[in-house]
Formats: structure tokens, C-alpha cells, sequence
């Protein structure tokens, strides 16, 4: 019964991440609290569960990617790979105590940002013309917490790209899933490297992950983008406050 419970939290967590981000909302509780896994390596181990579902839904996305303007792609992906690694590392060395207090502030400003992001880039556009190079320097904290811990890390991309001038939804998601499966198989790399990963749970969430992000991700391209839009800050916001409990 506990394989299974972890399989469909994987599962949401990868339709929820073909969305926005934020899966980590339904995967992390599961490991802590279903499979008993310690917080540093249940994060280690998520995110080993879930990063083969963002290149599924990356497969699902491929009709909307475009290389962002203004901006050489190999060089964000230069910048999520150093981020991720470090971000990787830094949380092998926190304690599990520390962990959890920092996570839902990282996420509660990750998800103000996401629905500012519109006004933000308006307000830029009126005012000041903001670089495409902005683009690469946003991708170096967002790299970092990628690899540190990396709940709601596609809300944070949704929202840089809507600061630099982004509109197309579509497009920003199949962007985000490209960006955030890079980091989270960099910090994969280094989790297997340090020996942080429970396996079993890894490898049965990783099944459901798949699943639940290929599908979730045809059907998303299909919704209103101002729905989708309001779907990711309840998601966020949601997140955000489930680990203030976690951490009070």
C-alpha cells in the first residue's frame, strides 16, 4: 500500500510540475512522512524521483519550444548546470533542521514574484528596457535553488521570464521543463555521487513522475492561459504554506 501511495503522489507531482512547478508539495510529505525518509535525503531522493518527468513533459511541449531572444541558450544552460552543482552541494552540508526552515520562504517568494512577474515586465517596459542578458543573470539563483532544493523551481523560471518580457504561457512551460530537468539531473548527479538517495522509493515515484508529467503536460496546452496562470499561484501558495507548517 505504501508503493503505491508514493507512486500516485509521483504522479501528481509530475502533472503539477508539467503545470508550474510545485510537486514537491505532494512528493516530500510522502517520503518524510509514508516511506520515513530524513528531510535532507527525502530531498535528494525527490528529487531523483522526479526529474525524469520533466523531460516527459518536455516531449509533450516540444511543438511550443523556441530558444529564448537576445540570449545564447548554451550559455543558461552553462549557468544551470554551475548552479545546480553548487545548490546540489550546499544542501548536502545543511542539517535537516535548518533545511525546513528556509524552504517556504524560498518558495513564498517564488510564488509573489510568479504573479507579479506580468506588472513587473510591464512596468519595465514603460520605464526601462531590461536586457536579454537580465535572462542569464536571474538563471544563476534560480540555478542554485534548482539544486538545493527545487520545489516550486518552475514557478521562479515562470516568473524570470515574464520579468524579461515573456507572454506566451506555452511557451514559458516548455522553456521551464528543459531548464529545470537540467538542474535537477545535475543535482541528481551529485546526490548518487554523495550517496543521499533512498532508492526504493526513488525508483517507484520515478515510474509515476513520468506518467503523470507527459499526460498532464498535452493537457495543459490545452487550458486558458489566464486559468493556468491562476492554477500556479493557488499551487504556490498552497506550497508555501504547507512548509511554514512543516517548519513551525
Amino acid at each position: 500500500m505504501n508503493d503505491l501511495i508514493l507512486a500516485l503522489a509521483a504522479a501528481i507531482a509530475g502533472a503539477v510540475n508539467a503545470v508550474a512547478g510545485g510537486g514537491t508539495f505532494v512528493t516530500f510529505p510522502a517520503l518524510t512522512e509514508i516511506a520515513l525518509v530524513l528531510p535532507v535525503v527525502a530531498n535528494a531522493t525527490n528529487t531523483v524521483a522526479l526529474f525524469p518527468g520533466n523531460f516527459a513533459s518536455a516531449w509533450a511541449y516540444r511543438k511550443d519550444l523556441s530558444k529564448p531572444e537576445g540570449v545564447s541558450v548554451w550559455l543558461l544552460l552553462v549557468i544551470a548546470i554551475i548552479g545546480s552543482v553548487f545548490g546540489a552541494w550546499l544542501v548536502t552540508i545543511t542539517s535537516d533542521a535548518t533545511f525546513l526552515k528556509v524552504v517556504p520562504w524560498l518558495l513564498l517568494f517564488a510564488t509573489v514574484l510568479f504573479a507579479l512577474g506580468g506588472r513587473i515586465a510591464r512596468w519595465l517596459q514603460a520605464h526601462a528596457r531590461l536586457a536579454p542578458w537580465w535572462l542569464a543573470v536571474g538563471m544563476v539563483p534560480v540555478a542554485i535553488y534548482g539544486g538545493y532544493f527545487g520545489a516550486a523551481m518552475g514557478i521562479v523560471q515562470l516568473a524570470l521570464f515574464a520579468v524579461v518580457g515573456m507572454t506566451d504561457l506555452n511557451r514559458m512551460n516548455a522553456l521551464k521543463t528543459i531548464f529545470t530537468g537540467i538542474c535537477n539531473m545535475t543535482a541528481v548527479i551529485i546526490f548518487v555521487a554523495k550517496d543521499f538517495v533512498a532508492w526504493r522509493p526513488a525508483m517507484i515515484m520515478a515510474v509515476g513522475a513520468v506518467i503523470g508529467g507527459y499526460w498532464c503536460a498535452r493537457w495543459a496546452r490545452r487550458l486558458n492561459p489566464l486559468l493556468l496562470r491562476r492554477s500556479i499561484i493557488v499551487i504556490g501558495l498552497v506550497t508555501s504554506a504547507y512548509y511554514f507548517m512543516k517548519a513551525g
